[in-house]
């Protein structure tokens, strides 16, 4: 723990800069060392706890030590938070504009704290600023699955086990699927995959996190009680900490009805276990799916989340009902963030063939025929504009020679 630890060191963020609320353990931490409590025991006794509760706690205060975020403070108050050398910390982020604005809040929200507390006097902080959202370009940005791929990546979730279990690695017969393996392997690889692809599944027509699907009960799901099929996650799972319902496809409905033990506690999970990055990549790999770049966006598990979004739009589902079924409180997330515009362009195609197109305009010999009129006569339109501007022009030009001042026809 020494490592964390110098004088009175505060790591951040220990704060949610994303919803402005406490995240849990180290703010409740750094509130009892403020108030005279042994903050370096406390940690001592909380940190596993809290690095289990935030599975990338150990990243986070890495991240933190290598940027040179933190803040020593001692009884005579701040004293290393300082605009200058926070922001060369910062600087060391330019690249994941989104990474950085997380912890200037962090930061910003901490001083502002320290600030309401009388633990100092002014905000040292208080011109250091997030870059503008709009401003800013996704570090890691990702793509929505077709139809296709969708189908090709959840038949690969439900075959790759028992595949794996047959293939033989070695010998004349590598890479057949010939190996001699036990009934009862055989039938646990099937039930793992058949796992893999609800999770896959309830991903795409749920749009739950990583997270939210490790913690979802059957407890959570209504599949049969006569209503409409949802779930209703709690509070505590969410990551805005707020609970919600969601209407259930009848695809992933029956499946999970399907999957469903016969006999279960409504506290048992639904998943023993949510597919990893490694098992994920291959499960690609083996549907001959790209993982993807910076370029053409990444194939991972949130991805599934834009998927459904952008396979709602493109069936024509409203702007409001996707928004409730993503959880969004923004709409511009709905319609920005979580949108692949690509898969879009058929059905703008068949809305844009629906606009009249631009009529040509009529020749001078088609007019003259359809209307019995000559190039000397004067239309209606041309008259009362005539009315209004002739003896202006008449001015302009002078004499008119006894001639009738006439518009220039364009032809």
């Amino acid at each position: 723990m020494s490592s964390f630890i110098v004088h009175d060191v505060v790591v951040l963020p220990g704060f949610s800069a994303t919803t402005g609320k406490q995240m849990g353990p180290l703010m409740n931490l750094i509130k009892r060392k403020l108030q005279g409590e042994d903050f370096d025991g406390l940690l001592a006794q909380n940190w596993g706890r809290f690095a289990r509760d935030q599975q990338d706690g150990h990243r986070l205060y890495a991240e933190c030590l290598n940027a040179g975020l933190l803040l020593v403070t001692r009884k005579d108050g701040l004293l290393a938070g300082r605009q200058s050398w926070i922001k060369r910390g910062l600087a060391g982020y330019e690249e994941e504009g989104y990474t950085r604005n997380e912890y200037t809040m962090a930061l910003t929200a901490f001083t502002k704290y320290m600030v309401s507390v009388k633990r100092i006097e002014s905000d040292p902080l208080s011109s250091l600023k997030p870059t503008d959202r709009s401003r800013l370009e996704s570090h890691h940005p990702r793509r929505a699955h077709s139809t296709v791929d969708l189908a090709a990546r959840l038949d690969a979730a439900a075959r790759r086990p028992e595949h794996e279990l047959l293939l033989v690695r070695r010998g004349p017969r590598r890479g057949t699927t010939t190996a001699a393996v036990r009934p009862a392997a055989l039938e646990r690889g099937r039930k793992r995959g058949c796992e893999r692809r609800l999770a896959y599944l309830i991903a795409v027509w749920v749009g739950l996190r990583r997270k939210e699907l490790r913690l979802l009960e059957w407890g959570d799901t209504h599949l049969d009680d006569g209503g409409v099929p949802r779930i209703l996650l709690r509070w505590d799972t969410t990551k805005a900490k707020r609970g919600d319902f969601v209407v259930l496809h009848p695809q992933v409905a029956e499946e999970l009805l399907a999957f469903r033990p016969a006999r279960f506690s409504p506290a048992d999970r639904v998943l023993r276990t949510v597919p990893s990055m490694k098992a994920l990549k291959a499960d690609l790999a083996f549907a001959g799916i790209d993982y993807g770049d910076r370029k053409i966006g990444y194939a991972d598990l949130h991805a599934l989340r834009k998927s459904m979004n952008t396979m709602m739009a493109v069936a024509g589902v409203s702007q409001r009902a996707r928004q409730t079924q993503m959880r969004h409180t923004d709409p511009r997330l709905t319609e920005v963030t979580y949108m692949d515009g690509s898969h879009l362009l058929k059905p703008i195609a068949a809305e844009l063939a629906r606009v009249p197109a631009i009529p040509e305009p009529a020749r001078s010999d088609e007019a003259t025929a359809t209307s019995g009129t000559t190039d000397d006569s004067v239309t209606p339109l041309e008259g009362a504009v005539l009315e209004r501007i002739a003896p202006a022009c008449s001015i302009l030009s002078g004499s008119t020679g006894g001639q009738a001042w006439r518009p220039i026809r364009w032809t």
